[in-house]
């Protein structure tokens, strides 16, 4: 259980009763594994990373703001600020 934090980041392998994270603020949750649950209370900015193998997890939330779970595969990549073009 994490309570009251901010500005943290979690690296979990398989969890057997589930996480919760309660009064805090810009969490960043990785489990590389299984989890039955992740229950969320009040908690703003959140982002929560599960592989391939962790997608059946069960997310609860609570007077929550900000809680993303991007796709395991997503590869993120900054945008070019002004895109251009080439012609041949």
């Amino acid at each position: 259980m994490l309570d009251n934090c901010e500005g943290t980041g979690l690296v979990l392998d398989t969890l057997v009763g589930g996480l919760e994270i309660s009064k805090s603020k810009k969490v960043q949750i990785q489990i590389t594994g299984k989890s039955p649950m992740i229950n969320l209370d009040h908690v703003d900015q959140a982002t929560i990373y599960l592989s391939k193998t962790g997608l059946g997890v069960e997310v609860i939330t609570s007077s929550t703001t900000g809680v993303n779970v991007p796709p395991p595969s997503l590869l993120f990549s900054p945008l070019p600020r002004h895109p251009s073009r080439s012609r041949n």
